[in-house]
């Protein structure tokens, strides 16, 4: 089977923003109490404020949520670990964005004793002295089918301090909190083959998603090869909201305060055959370098699998005084694999092209 990354890049506009905090031991040991930073990164070029690919999955997740997914739950091992429920094929999040499982699981005979037999069935029973308990080998993991880049400032940025107070029965509080104003952009790539596609393993030490105990365990139906697929119909579904999530990405960050619209305004993306992300940087001194884009295009032709799908919101940016969208139609007029619309018709145009072609 052919590899197919669905690989894009999408861009929002903050004009009064602070998308993902920071604290003062990261900038420099402040000794200042009372700001909210915000992350950054500094360059001889100036500073990029981003939001990390950590807090991108996170309101990508959050919205798949909001659709009727399954999110697995989080439990301690201890003060210092926590695990997922290692079960993609139920939960959204751990087929779509991986998990890591490493570790030994251990329970006492009560709580043995309190488990089905077939799950009992997973432990080896330990006896240190006169103490039993059960353990069992949980080491597992699954690469991630999407991954994502920082949403970053195309360019160089001013923070600002916006200054605020809290009255109180006594002397009233001052505090501040930066925000700032810029286009953001992000690059993503999503397994399209290998969504809702599960291998179980004996191995420990390398990637799976199951163990031959757990298909029992969690009643699944696994193939000759030692394979567990989702059905196409909950396959298309996790697909089309993770880029719904995309499309219309948001966050209740600052909400209260700082109420952005935070859909995509811009989009371009195409199935390759590999996972090389070349719309990553197409953003370049604060705007689209068409060029480089054309260039990224051509050199990549032999690996394309589909249309390319641009969406650009109207007024977004301005190139040389006219509208961005028009500018790429004009130079693109000669590319008969590009489409070129609004934001909404690219995501609606992909993905009635990839159910198509399933």
């Amino acid at each position: 089977m052919t590899n197919k990354f669905l690989t894009g890049c999408v861009a929002i506009e903050t004009k009064n923003a602070r998308l993902n905090g920071s604290s003062k031991d990261v900038e420099g040991g402040s000794t200042v109490q009372n700001i909210a930073y915000t992350k950054k990164i500094r360059s001889r070029e100036g500073v990029f404020p981003y939001g990390s690919g950590v807090y991108v999955k996170k309101n990508i997740k959050n919205f798949a949520k909001l659709k009727g997914h399954n999110i697995s739950r989080v439990r301690a091992l201890d003060t210092t670990q926590a695990v997922t429920e290692g079960n993609p094929y139920k939960n959204y999040d751990e087929d779509i964005m991986g998990f890591m499982i490493a570790g030994k699981l251990s329970i006492s005979e009560e709580e043995f004793e309190d488990l089905p037999e077939e799950e009992q069935a997973t432990f080896k029973k330990v006896k240190k002295g006169n103490k039993v308990t059960y353990e069992k080998n949980i080491t597992k993991k699954r690469k991630a089918r999407l991954m994502v880049s920082p949403l970053q400032a195309i360019s160089s940025t001013r923070i600002h301090q916006e200054f605020n107070t809290r009255q109180t029965d006594a002397t009233n509080i001052i505090f501040s909190r930066e925000v700032y104003s810029n286009i953001m952009s992000m690059g993503f790539n999503l397994d399209i083959n290998n969504v809702g596609v599960f291998r179980v393993s004996e191995d420990e030490s390398g990637f799976r998603d199951y163990s031959p105990a757990e298909v029992d365990l969690f009643d699944l139906d696994v193939d000759e090869n030692g394979v567990i697929k989702l059905d196409k119909e909950e396959k298309n579904r996790r697909i089309t909201d993770t880029l719904r999530a995309i499309q219309y990405f948001n966050t209740d960050i600052a909400q209260a305060n700082n109420l952005e619209d935070l859909n995509s305004k811009f989009v371009i993306m195409a199935e390759y055959s590999i996972g090389n992300n070349i719309f990553n940087n197409i953003f370049r001194n604060g705007l689209l370098d068409i060029d480089y884009l054309k260039e990224a295009i051509d050199e990549n032709e032999e690996f394309r699998l589909s249309n390319i799908y641009i969406g650009v919101r109207a007024g977004f940016m301005k190139v040389d005084d006219k509208d961005l969208r028009d500018v790429l139609i004009d130079e693109f007029k000669d590319y008969s694999n590009v489409v070129i619309g609004t934001v909404k018709e690219a995501f609606d145009n992909y993905i009635k092209n990839y159910i198509k072609t399933l």
